[in-house]
Order: structure tokens, then sequence, then C-alpha cells
């Protein structure tokens, strides 16, 4: 509470409460504090409104970002994908039976077992008959 008049204390209030003395710098300063944040108080809502479009425009920003990465990355993952296909492709392509009795037949100079044909393997020793 600010009075107009001065309120000076007494010598045994000064004693029990040492505060009291500075009573008047305490009114003092706090007029000058209401004053002054009455006159910041504009600079300080431009400051938070400027921050907020910049907070805004980042966000915005980042959020155009993230779609360009997530477009780079699901490109990425379609060439991905083909290149598996083709891998499986390639695969499958190596390992049909008519391409491995072709390389066993010309390169190893295997021939197809007959009918009644023993086939036998080493290792175990293990013979099948055909």
């Amino acid at each position: 509470m600010v009075n107009k008049k001065v309120v000076t204390p007494s010598w045994k209030e000064q004693q029990t409460n040492p505060r009291s003395r500075s009573a008047k710098l305490r009114v003092f300063l706090e007029v000058v504090m209401k004053e002054q944040l009455s006159r910041i108080r504009p600079f300080i809502s431009v400051l938070i409104f400027i921050g907020a479009l910049f907070v805004i425009v980042f966000f915005k920003m980042e959020v155009r970002r993230m779609g360009y990465s997530v477009l780079r990355l699901s490109r990425f993952e379609k060439i991905e994908a083909d290149r598996r296909r083709s891998r499986i492709l390639t695969y499958a392509r190596l390992v049909r039976p008519d391409r491995i009795e072709q390389i066993a037949q010309k390169q190893l100079a295997l021939s197809r077992p007959q009918s009644g044909q023993i086939v036998q393997m080493s290792g175990d020793n293990i013979a099948l008959a055909q």
C-alpha cells in the first residue's frame, strides 16, 4: 500500500523490524519498476509475437524438410524393393532344375540316372536305387 504522505517508522519499530528503515526505498523501487514495466511491456509483447512467428516458420520449414526426407526415403525403398525382386528372379533362374541339370551334363560330364541304375554317393557311402 502506497500513501501520498511519507510514513516514517518509529525507533522501536526500526529495532524490531530493520526492513522498515528502507520502506521509502522499497516504495520508490516499486513505483519506478511499475513505470518501467509499463514502458517495456509493449516491447516485450512485440518480441513475444515475433518469437512466435519465428517458431511457426521454423516448424513449417521442418515439416517441409521432413516431407522431402520421407519422399527421398520412399523412392529409395522402391528402388531397393525392385533390386530385391531382381535378385530373387536371378536366384530363381540360377537354381532352376533344368539349368542345374544342364550344368551337370555340360560342365561336370554327368548324365541323368537311368531306370534301375544305382547312384553311389561318397561320404557316408549311400547307395540309392533309381
